[in-house]
Parts: structure tokens; C-alpha cells; sequence
């Protein structure tokens, strides 16, 4: 039997209807997505904007309407010659976005009044009425808030012309100071963003500072704990130096654009951007903007409730400076008096200080080699004649453990005191003392004689 094969022209009419076919089932699939895309972007937003007027409103309505004519009539078409079935599954998909405009809320109740659709009054100017409605439904809103949180003391701020993704900016930046132990609240009003504070750490004058890093005309209402602002992006944000007008075309350059960012995230207000920079710094060889960037690095040392753990910004500080001369050795003894009277030295700042401090620093060296001997047995032995004297005057109050090390940093730094202090200890030590105190003298007698 003769086999008959198809003809070029059919072979052609085939891939074509196979290729419109893949098409048509990939185009359902993005259909379906920008769905699902649509209505989460859709709820987000009315969440977050419940104070929008109606002309907004509205033109969310003709954008759903929209979506929902090209998800019909592409399923309409997309089922080649069975349209019925189709039109069938469009209609249903269909359906969310009639669920979305259904849902949209009445003109009266979204769209403000304006002041001519006011009842006019003779006594009362709509311009006034407007106020008193305004401030009567703000405190209304705080007497309901203070209710909800009958033993918590509430502070509040609200802040002008804060646009919707600049809430989350705003409300990390203070989440990162830990101000509070309880979550920062907020509430849309009529006047902007209201974020509420619950039991704060610092009074109001503080926190009228901190508001005025990034907001003007900030005014404050003791008898309702509200604070009020403008926000302005420019001080959030700010561009100290413009990156944009720094060109590309050799490696300085490109250098100069990189470090013109970080300087700009260091006067910023964005703690996971000045995480990210501070961490650069350190481990960067990049040194355009030298001067500029230490200036504010040594400047965050002591501002107070920055946006991270001050530790970050002292090791990026002494890493970007490398060499310490005598100004950058006062800048470090005046964070260490800070931090010691915060009781936050760290072991990186501990560590650098007793190399110029040791008599300041010597009390807590010894109680952080008492709980861990072996980290700490190097840095004493880095001051020898203050070790030396100190290891001998509390020797007699130590464990086993803390004598054992206590000798072995004095058999590598001890001098003829320390030699004669332990033969007067052989004479009254125990048995298990005694194998330590014999090797300690051993090793001095030897260091001593060459």
C-alpha cells in the first residue's frame, strides 16, 4: 500500500494551528495571573486609601471595567472555533472585577464636601466649620483610640503629605529605634497618617526631634499628646551629593558615583539601605569622598537613636579611616566614655581602646577574662606592666581555672615581682595549684636569665 505523505502546504497549515494553539494556552495562563496580579494590587490599595476622593474612585472603576472587557473578549476568542464555550468560561472570569466595581463606595460617602456645597451660615464661615469638623472627628478618633488602650499611654503623630509607599518608609524608620516595646500603629485621618505610640521611652520633646529630621512646620498639642508635620522627601531622602551628574567613563569616576550613594544613605532615613552602606564601608578600598564620609560617620557616633546598632557604624568608622592619629584617638576615647556610661562597650571597641586607655579600660578586660579566659589572655598580655600589677593584687580571690591563666600570662610578661610574689605562693598553695605556680616560676627564671 502506498504511503501518502502530507503536502508542504499542509504541513505549513498544521504548525500554524499548532503554534496559534500554544499561543492561545499561553496567553490563558498570563490572562489568569494578571487576574490574580490585578486584585491583590486592587485590595492594597483601597486598604490604604480609604480617604481618597471619588474622581479616584471612579477612575478605578474604569480601569476594573476595563480589565474585565479584555479578559471576556479574549476568551471569547481564545477558543478558536468552540467561541460558546468560551464565552462561558469569560463570563465567569469575569465575575471579580464586577465584584470589585460592586464593592466601590458611594459618592457621599468617600468624596470630602467642598466649602460652597457647605450650608451657609452667618455666623459660622464654612471655612471655620470645616475646621471644627475636622478637629472634632480628630479628637474623636484619639478619645477611641485611648478607649482601646485603657493602662497604655498613646502618643500620636500625624504627618501631611505622606503618599502611600512612603507609610512603610516612615513607620520602619521608627520601628528601628526602638522607641517603644509595643508595635507603632497607624491610622489613615482626614489630615494625613496617624502613627500611634504606646508607653514611648523618650518624652515628647525627643520625639518632636526626631520627627523634625525629615518634617516641617512640626507643631505639638500637649493636651491630646499629638505631634503634627509636614513630611519632606528632600530631608528623608536627601541628595547631598547627586550621583546622576557624576559621569561613567574611567574608574575614579565610577568609584566617586558608588561612594556619592553611600554618603547619601549615611544622611538618610532608611535603616536597611544604611545597614547595607555601613557594612560596604567596611570592607570597601574605595575612598572617593573620604573626608565627607568620616564627617558623618563620626557624627552618627554620638547622635542619639540612630537607625542601627552603634557598634555597625563604629567598626565601618575604623575601617573607612584605617590609620587613628591623635584626632581620631579622641574620637574614640569620647565613644568610649559614651558607650561605658551606657554600659555598651562592645568587645571590638574594648579590644581597640586598651591599646591606648588601659588603665580606664583594665576593669572591664578582667571581668570579660574572667568569664572567658582564653579570648582575653592575648590583649593583657598586650599590657604587661598593668596586667602584671593587677594579676597580682586580686590573684588570691580567683578559681583554679582564672589562677591557671593569670599564671600563664604571667610566665610570658611577668618580671622579678611576679617571680617572687609566686615562690611565696609555693609555700601555702594546694597540691593543684602548686604543678602551675612551679612551671609559672620555671618559665620567668628562664625569660629573665637570656
Amino acid at each position: 500500500m502506498k504511503t501518502k505523505f502530507p503536502t508542504n502546504k499542509e504541513v505549513l497549515k498544521i504548525e500554524r494551528q499548532r503554534a496559534i494553539k500554544g499561543y492561545h494556552y499561553v496567553m490563558r495562563f498570563a490572562c489568569l495571573l494578571l487576574m490574580m496580579v490585578y486584585l491583590a494590587i486592587w485590595f492594597s490599595y483601597k486598604s490604604q486609601s480609604q480617604a481618597l476622593d471619588y474622581n479616584v474612585w471612579f477612575k478605578m472603576a474604569i480601569v476594573t471595567a476595563l480589565m474585565a472587557s479584555i479578559q471576556l473578549s479574549f476568551w471569547f476568542f481564545g477558543y478558536l472555533r468552540h467561541w460558546l464555550t468560551g464565552g462561558i468560561v469569560g463570563v465567569i472570569l469575569i465575575l471579580p472585577y464586577l465584584f470589585l466595581i460592586s464593592i466601590l463606595p458611594n459618592k457621599s460617602k468617600v468624596e470630602y464636601k467642598n466649602i460652597e456645597e457647605l450650608e451657609h451660615k452667618k455666623e459660622v464661615l464654612p471655612e471655620i466649620k470645616v475646621m471644627q469638623n475636622s478637629e472634632i472627628l480628630l479628637k474623636k478618633t484619639i478619645q477611641l483610640i485611648q478607649e482601646k488602650y485603657p493602662n497604655t499611654k498613646t502618643n500620636h503623630l500625624i504627618l501631611k503629605g505622606l503618599k502611600v509607599y512612603q507609610n512603610s518608609q516612615v513607620l520602619s524608620y521608627f520601628n528601628s529605634l526602638y522607641l517603644s516595646d509595643s508595635k507603632i500603629l497607624r491610622e489613615p485621618v482626614h489630615q494625613g497618617e496617624m502613627f500611634i505610640f504606646r508607653n514611648l521611652k523618650v518624652d515628647a520633646k525627643q520625639l518632636i526631634k526626631l520627627v523634625e529630621r525629615f518634617s516641617d512646620k512640626v507643631s505639638y498639642s500637649p493636651e491630646l499628646n499629638l505631634i503634627e508635620g509636614i513630611y519632606n522627601e528632600a530631608k528623608f531622602n536627601p541628595q547631598v551629593v547627586n550621583p546622576a551628574a557624576i559621569g561613567n567613563g574611567s574608574e575614579n569616576q565610577r568609584q566617586m558615583k558608588v561612594a556619592a550613594g553611600w554618603l547619601n544613605t549615611l544622611y538618610g532615613h532608611k535603616p536597611m539601605d544604611l545597614k547595607s552602606a555601613l557594612i560596604n564601608l567596611k570592607n570597601t578600598e574605595n575612598r572617593a569622598y573620604f573626608a565627607d564620609i568620616e564627617k558623618k560617620l563620626t557624627s552618627l557616633l554620638f547622635e542619639p537613636y540612630v537607625m542601627v546598632d552603634k557598634s555597625l557604624i563604629f567598626q565601618a568608622y575604623v575601617a573607612w579611616v584605617k590609620e587613628i592619629n591623635v584626632d581620631r584617638e579622641a574620637v574614640i576615647t569620647r565613644y568610649f566614655h559614651q558607650q561605658k556610661k551606657q554600659n555598651q562597650v562592645d568587645d571590638f571597641l574594648l579590644e581597640l581602646v586598651f591599646e591606648f586607655l588601659p588603665e580606664e579600660s583594665l576593669s572591664l578586660v578582667e571581668s570579660r577574662w574572667k568569664k572567658n579566659l582564653r579570648d582575653w589572655e592575648s590583649l593583657l598580655m598586650s599590657q604587661p606592666a598593668i596586667a602584671e600589677s593587677r594579676l597580682l593584687e586580686i590573684y588570691n580571690t580567683l578559681n583554679l581555672n582564672q589562677k591557671k591563666s593569670a599564671l600563664k600570662i604571667l610566665a610570658k610578661t611577668g618580671n622579678a615581682e611576679s617571680l617572687r610574689f609566686i615562690e611565696q605562693r609555693l609555700k601555702i598553695s594546694k597540691i593543684e595549684e602548686r604543678i602551675f605556680l612551679k612551671s609559672a616560676a620555671s618559665t620567668i627564671k628562664t625569660r629573665l636569665v637570656n
